[in-house]
């Protein structure tokens, strides 16, 4: 029989983060994958027969009484659990149940999706049949499968069992008699714990970087690349946390690092894309994303900042096709559709620019008044009075009785000097809300605005 536990050469494979960005400010947030992975196996006899028709029991050790359906073995000896939730932890125990036969042996490995050996084992069990704690990992999904969770049990008739296991005890021990495996074993241990310690300091790296600890992440990210500096992907993962803590010089010279190791780094074109425009640098920051374009042409977060970067620089009629891209490519995304509404309404085209609305409301019925709300506060901030009104009014249109958008689209009549609409605005605002602790203060502009 084949060596079930052998190695595979894999690729690698990396994880593109979602990005939103609103008015100037580039946004980037983590997407996660998906929490659940694929176990496959066998259950033979001693003479290397599959067996048929085992039940295969899994159980969380980390959630205990967690209810788990159970597989069992097809016509040909094998079982496959294709979607074992990960999302509560990682460890389990796996176990046949079947009223012939033990357990004599049990062989597993865990392979992650970056081609890391995460886990492996083989146990020789007795009558009391301990079954081993098993930690299972994220093997990729699709075609991007690189990994594997494999259990292989060996069983016997239950008559049987103690001369099995007789025989089997006394072949190890004279395997182990030797010294020059067992001297091999210990180097293989030593080197797989350094390896085991190698990957669980990314790990922690990459779960630091998840939760915001950027510091933290970076410092981790700096220890692991004194071990692997050749490892493109830890040192891009630096760079994006050195950008979040707005070292942006050290960032970019990261990230400039990575792609002189691997110049296909995906997602590496496009972060260098966001660090420049967040310094306003939109020229720089396009030709990024058009090198990002080249490796992911269909990349709505890409197509979206590279339409900004465009548009910053006064090429709306570049930037409406890009637009018009993301749309299609993510229908549900509020500010592509606010962008095209406002660009087809300076173009002097006002029923795309109303369809373009109407998407957006569509896409987001019960949110839609609160979209257009915080689109408007965001151009508010950006002292851009002329957009800000313009989504105030559109939350009004959703929902007349909206009053933080009446009182704001007040303001912003202010600020434009179109004082009798702000008041018009200011009092449908106390009609809403006359106890709000905002009520004061907008009968004193009223006032002001009234003498």
């Amino acid at each position: 029989m084949k060596d079930l536990l052998g190695e595979r050469s894999v690729p690698a494979s990396f994880s593109r983060a979602a990005v939103v960005l609103l008015g100037t400010v580039l946004v980037v947030s983590t997407a996660l994958a998906a929490g659940t992975t694929k176990v496959t196996g066998t259950v033979i006899d001693t003479d290397g027969k599959l067996v048929v028709g085992v039940v295969v029991q899994f159980e969380s050790l980390t959630v205990k009484g967690k209810k788990i359906p159970p597989t069992k073995t097809n016509k040909k000896g094998e079982f496959s659990y294709p979607f074992l939730d990960l999302t509560s932890g990682t460890e389990f125990r796996v176990y046949p149940q079947h009223p012939d036969y033990l357990v004599l042996r049990v062989r597993y490995v865990s392979v992650d999706s970056f081609g890391n050996k995460r886990d492996e084992g083989e146990k020789i069990l007795d009558d009391k049949q301990d079954f081993p704690a098993i930690k299972f990992s994220l093997i990729g999904q699709g075609t991007a499968i690189v990994g594997k969770n494999e259990v292989h049990f060996t069983v016997v008739p239950r008559a049987a069992f103690p001369a099995a296991l007789q025989k089997l005890l006394a072949e190890r021990q004279a395997a182990s008699q030797s010294e020059e495996e067992a001297e091999a074993r210990r180097r293989e241990d030593a080197e797989r714990r350094k390896k085991e310690e190698k990957v669980q300091s990314f790990d922690l790296a990459l779960q630091a970087a998840a939760q915001g600890r950027h510091e933290e992440a970076a410092a981790a990210f700096r220890g692991y690349l004194e071990a692997e500096p050749d490892h493109d992907q830890a040192r891009y993962e630096l760079a994006k946390s050195l950008m979040e803590l707005g070292r942006v010089e050290e960032a970019e010279a990261e990230f400039r690092r990575a792609l002189e190791a691997n110049p296909d780094l995906a997602g590496a074109y496009f972060h260098l894309g966001l660090l420049y425009a967040r310094r306003g640098r939109y020229p720089e920051a396009e030709a990024e994303f058009r090198r990002e374009l080249e490796l992911s042409p269909e990349e709505a977060p890409v197509l979206f900042n590279l339409a900004l970067s465009l548009q910053e620089q006064g090429q709306e009629g570049e930037a409406v096709p890009l637009l018009e891209k993301v749309a299609e490519l993510d229908p549900e995304n509020a500010e592509v559709h606010w962008r095209l509404g406002k660009l087809y309404e300076a173009r002097g085209d006002p029923a795309r620019a109303t369809a373009e609305y109407q998407k957006l409301a569509e896409a987001n019925p019960e949110r839609a008044a609160r979209i257009f709300f915080n689109l408007g506060q965001e151009a508010f901030r950006r002292r851009d009075r002329e957009e800000a009104a313009a989504a105030y009014l559109k939350a009004i249109e959703v929902d007349p009785d909206y009053a933080d958008a009446h009182r704001q689209l007040g303001y912003c009549l202010v600020g434009m000097g179109e004082f009798g609409s702000a008041v018009e605005h200011f009092r449908r605002f106390l009609e809403l809300e006359p106890n709000s602790p905002q009520a004061q203060e907008v009968r004193d502009t009223i006032a002001q605005l009234t003498r």
